[in-house]
């Protein structure tokens, strides 16, 4: 998701994410309307790990175990947008941003949804997206991007609203870390734009740290803020 603050839009760059996703209600919503284990089973024939935290699994005790997922609930979706206030006003099947959020002449929840045409997992992983969501009320334009023009929309031209993309990691997590820190807006390794002083504080303070416990706690709790 692209939830750049527009404060903080890079010099030069279109920063046009749907303001909605600014809000943690839709985030929280639209994460509960993601069936990850169906997503394993149908698109990695069951070999993979539903992803929790920005830290994988297979990184060891710099992963986070205590993190607990959301469950697929599209009832509870509906629920959170309804009460956030979201509602359909007009019965076309999406929702509208209420007064009380600033969309612009974004008014209803109609997301741009990006990956690369040569993502095997790409058409199906978009399209079952999109059919959950529209399911609470979230409309999902989906455009397959060749990975040069993927690049150029997203980082740090921030000209989205989602995006299906990866990194790989080193065996430490510290490269992945810094992917979220606000200084990595402006240099195109942020996709989401996210900035938060309080994780930025704790990001730096674990690359100075020399206690493995206590490094490893630091990045557990980095991986717990940026889930909550």
């Amino acid at each position: 998701f692209n939830v750049l603050d527009p404060a903080n839009c890079p010099e030069g760059s279109v920063c046009s994410g749907h303001p909605a996703l600014r809000d943690i209600e839709v985030r929280r919503a639209l994460a509960r309307a993601v069936d990850k284990q169906q997503l394993i089973d149908t698109l990695l024939l069951g070999l993979g790990t539903p992803g929790i935290a920005i830290v994988p699994t297979g990184l060891g005790v710099w992963f986070n175990d205590s993190i607990e997922d959301y469950p697929f609930d599209l009832a509870e979706a509906n629920r959170i947008l309804d009460e956030a206030g979201y509602a359909d006003t007009d019965g076309n099947g999406i929702r509208e941003c209420p007064a009380s959020v600033d969309c612009g002449d974004r008014t209803e929840l109609s997301l741009r949804m990006n990956f690369p045409d040569d993502s095997d997992t790409g058409p199906r992983l978009a399209q079952t997206l999109a059919d959950w969501w529209q399911q609470v009320g979230v409309e999902v334009q989906i455009q397959v991007l060749d990975p040069d023009t993927l690049t150029s929309v997203c980082c740090p031209s921030l000209d989205f609203d989602v995006i299906l993309w990866g990194w790989g990691s080193d065996p430490d997590p510290g490269f992945l870390l810094s992917a979220l820190t606000c200084d990595e807006i402006p240099t195109g390794a942020s996709e989401t734009g996210y900035c938060n002083p309080e994780y930025d504080e704790l990001f730096f303070a674990q690359q100075a740290e020399t206690d493995l416990q206590a490094r490893i706690g630091m990045v557990h709790e980095m991986q717990q803020i940026l889930w909550e």
